[in-house]
């Protein structure tokens, strides 16, 4: 996944927004524009600038001149300051007044605890509760501007999981009052930017909010933002080149045609929490036999996917910990090697049917997992396996992930939070808040335990011993193939001030500066 900057250098003028406007061409399309339901980085790419949350990730330096998000510092956002009880379970917020919804309601604690509660019984509960279910006890104003939390256990992740953009306050006043769906296109916050127009799957326009920048105490450079959706990689590379301020989605391939074809631009790669995997559904043929499946892990041809598409993306790794996440255990996470006779070996012995036929789902806008799965389809033929793939839109995609509906998907993921137990919270734990479970149905009893030990405890020692064992564990199921983490490129103008790159993408595009 890479991303293309090339935003103009125009100067604003009074009366004249367009001026400012910065450009952004995207083949990652939004599903729904709801926080409650923005359970994938996609989601969050817009929204994320039309709400506040409690807290922020920090900030620290990254390459060639840039900023990027740091996970490891919470900063204050929405909450001035906070209090933790001694054990750990109670918080108390002070929130900064003076903000307010467009409605000219307050973003107040009233608001807060309507937020919250409305995210407790959405998919969006995982990424509040850090994925453990009942962790949030009770959520009340204890006055106008203070809140308060009272967890079930101690859980400092929570810091973190509620600044992210799922836990976004929304006014009370106006989503009471609508259809339930009203969110999925409309936005009731009180952040940088407000929704101007949409048109879902097609395009969105952003401009500055008023009174925002008062009482945050900075400023959003750019007054405009038109982002414009497209599907395929050649139309984005060619708004790259020519219409487009901002493109993401880009190809690897794509992006490193960019760093030969303008002096204009630089190309700076960042690292993040971001991986690429083949997940597997428990719950049908074939990848509910653990046999097919250990087949499978040896039959993927890992060096042709990084020669190919995968090529400086990364590292590969095995296990239910990306190496790019804390709490990654080097040893145990070796990668996975080609073996076509032993995965022959496998299923012969299993008595399976060969060839093992199952279909590859893939999101239209991601051509970089077509041709990953154009690979694991040609390749994977010799060891006995017969792919077909399908090509979904990206609400299609996401219907199938989150309803069970297939049988191997290739997906790029990024937790929330970068942190090993919430992480395997949402990927591995088969009961989660809500009444959800992870997206292939994968069910080891005894490795949920362990990781329900893992995020009680405070001892770090042990907590690694845990995850190992997970990891152990885990790994004897093969539930799944991880490819590799992913990197993204980031090719900005000379005529860009300033960049920051956020986590798993999300474009807060209040953070970008233009000379």
């Amino acid at each position: 996944m890479s991303v293309v900057a090339a935003v103009g250098c125009s100067q604003s003028t009074p009366g004249n927004v367009a001026s400012r406007a910065v450009r952004v061409v995207s083949s990652q399309i939004p599903v729904s524009l709801d926080p409650a339901r923005a359970v994938a980085a996609v989601d969050s790419t817009a929204g994320s600038n039309f709400y506040v949350a409690l807290t922020r990730y920090g900030t620290r330096s990254g390459p060639d001149g840039t900023k990027v998000e740091d996970p490891t510092k919470v900063e204050p956002y929405l909450a001035g300051s906070w209090q933790i009880s001694p054990d750990g379970k109670t918080y108390d917020f002070k929130l900064k007044p003076g903000l307010k919804f467009a409605s000219g309601a307050p973003v107040d604690a009233a608001a807060v605890v309507y937020s919250f509660k409305r995210l407790l019984a959405s998919p969006g509960a995982y990424y509040i509760t850090a994925g453990i279910d009942g962790l949030i006890k009770a959520v009340t104003a204890t006055d106008d501007y203070t809140v308060r939390f009272v967890l079930s256990q101690p859980q400092p992740a929570v810091l973190k999981a509620w600044g992210t953009a799922v836990a976004a306050i929304v006014d009370p006043t106006v989503v009471s009052s609508k259809p339930k769906d009203w969110l999925s296109n409309h936005e009731a916050g009180s952040g940088p930017f407000q929704l101007k127009s949409y048109q879902p799957g097609q395009s969105l326009t952003m401009v500055r909010r008023p009174g925002f920048e008062e009482w945050a105490g900075w400023t959003t450079d750019a007054e405009e933002v038109d982002i414009s959706y497209v599907g395929d990689d050649s139309s984005l590379l060619l708004k790259a080149r020519s219409a487009a301020d901002v493109t993401v989605g880009l190809s690897n391939q794509a992006a490193d045609s960019l760093r030969t074809g303008s002096k204009a631009i630089r190309v700076v790669g960042f690292d993040a929490p971001l991986f690429e995997s083949l997940l597997l559904s428990w719950s049908r043929p074939p990848f509910n036999s653990l046999a097919v499946r250990r087949a499978l892990t040896l039959a993927v041809p890992y060096d042709d996917l990084l020669k190919g598409p995968g090529a400086g993306r990364g590292q590969r790794f095995y296990g239910p910990i990306p190496a790019n996440i804390p709490g990654y255990d080097r040893a145990l996470g070796a990668p996975a090697e080609t073996n076509v006779a032993e995965a022959k070996r496998i299923l012969e012995k299993a008595g399976v049917s060969i060839p093992v036929k199952a279909t590859i789902t893939v999101d239209q806008g991601s051509t970089t997992e077509q041709q990953l799965a154009q690979i694991i389809q040609s390749e994977a033929k010799e060891a006995g396996f017969d792919f077909e793939i399908r090509v979904l839109t990206s609400s299609q995609y996401s219907e199938v992930i989150y309803g069970d509906g297939f049988e191997a998907v290739l997906r790029v993921d990024s937790p929330a939070v970068a942190d090993a137990g919430f992480f395997l919270g949402y990927s591995m734990a088969y009961k989660q808040p809500g009444g959800f479970s992870n997206p292939g149905l994968i069910n080891i009893p005894k490795a949920d335990e362990l990781l329900a030990q893992a995020r009680a405890t405070q001892d770090k020692e042990k907590q690694s011993r845990l995850y190992s064992r997970i990891t152990e564990l885990w790994n004897a199921q093969a539930p799944a193939v991880p490819l590799f983490t992913v990197g993204q490129s980031v090719a900005l103008s000379n005529s860009l001030k300033s960049f920051k790159y956020t986590l798993g993408n999300t474009m807060a595009m209040y953070e970008w500066g233009l000379k």
